[in-house]
């Protein structure tokens, strides 16, 4: 796909997320949204069944699944036109648009390539040149993980021994 479709793609979604956008801000304290329908329409368990053509206990199970967050979208779709509704199913991104999520992507993609080339020219220069460019970068990755590095020197062996210190932030004020 070609960058200017892809940009019109990125834009036709970003209008079309912005509803969910702001529904996902109002939905924090629905856990089920099969029950939570269901006792505001007042449709009884027993009502429901019969309209999905299934046992009361099945409706029940239905609404567990969707709290567990294991229910499959076609059972989902079912309920909701059973009670009168339409599912609506989309992703937004957690923070922002999708312009500035897909250039966050598009960043960390060109900083990855350019980590492997590095990479892989240190690997052509040997073990030896290479060492300390090698625990440079992996101390680099690590600390970007929020783990910190020491290294010690054995006392009667050759080489490098690393050990990973994971802390927390305030720990390496020192």
């Amino acid at each position: 796909m070609d960058a200017g479709k892809r940009e019109k793609l990125r834009r036709e979604l970003d209008e079309a997320v912005l509803g969910l956008r702001v529904a996902r801000t109002g939905n924090r304290g629905v856990t089920s949204w099969v029950r939570s329908l269901r006792l505001a329409l007042e449709v009884t368990a027993e009502q429901l069944a019969g309209k999905l053509g299934v046992q009361r206990r099945e409706v029940y199970r239905l609404e567990t699944s969707e709290m567990q967050g294991v229910i499959g979208l076609g059972r989902l779709k079912s309920a909701a036109e059973a009670l009168g509704c339409e599912l609506v199913y989309g992703m937004v991104p957690r923070q922002g648009t999708l312009e500035e999520l897909a250039a966050e992507v598009k960043e960390a993609q060109r900083q990855a390539m350019r980590e492997k080339r590095r990479l892989k020219r240190l690997a052509k220069d040997g073990p030896v040149s290479g060492t300390k460019e090698l625990r440079k970068a992996a101390r680099k990755i690590l600390h970007k993980l929020g783990l910190w590095v020491r290294y010690k020197r054995p006392v009667f062996t050759s080489g490098w021994k690393v050990e990973d210190l994971a802390r927390e932030e305030d720990d390496r004020v020192n």
